[in-house]
């Protein structure tokens, strides 16, 4: 699996997750202090979308998750 298509799975399991949540992609993103630009970013796996694993951490600390259930691909 390339990188890109690794972080376009990531992103998507993270729409989906903040979805089924019933979070805008704006209330994500000012939880875990990014932009709203950035967190669409990293729902459409775009290469400059690219998360540290710090933000990793806050996002599934929001959306409930263990990180690992993140990048399970």
């Amino acid at each position: 699996m390339t990188d890109r298509v690794f972080l376009q799975k990531l992103g998507k399991r993270i729409e989906s997750l903040r979805e089924s949540a019933g979070l805008s992609r704006q209330i994500l993103a000012e939880k875990v202090g990014i932009s709203r630009m950035q967190l669409y970013r990293i729902e459409t796996g775009s290469g400059d979308g690219n998360p540290s694993i710090l933000v990793l951490r806050k996002i599934s600390k929001e959306l409930k998750v263990l990180l690992s259930e993140l990048i399970i691909t």
